[in-house]
């Protein structure tokens, strides 16, 4: 979709935001559950809290670094400004 609309943008914004905090929760989830010999993934839980962390406040303050070339979009949605992927197909179909 070459143009979404502001409308489109948002519903594609909200199934991106819950798909990220669905897969965040199901990793921490496995990261927290000991194994056989009682252990737990601690190191993987951090950095996941770090990576989703900066996806979201990067998000939210509207500053998402740019390291690979990726065309961003601001959307302005009420008192936030967001910043989607422009390039990615707008759908909150799965």
């Amino acid at each position: 979709m070459a143009n979404p609309s502001k409308t489109e943008i948002i519903e594609f914004a909200k199934w991106f935001c819950n798909e990220r905090i669905e897969t965040f929760q199901k990793d921490m989830r496995i990261c927290m559950t000991p194994n056989e010999n009682k252990q737990h993934a601690y190191m993987p839980a951090i950095m996941g809290c770090a990576s989703f962390i900066e996806l979201f406040s990067g998000l939210f303050s509207g500053n998402v670094s740019d390291p690979v070339g990726i065309e961003l979009l601001a959307v302005e949605t009420g008192e936030n400004t967001g910043i989607f992927f422009a390039d990615m197909q707008f759908s909150t179909k799965t």
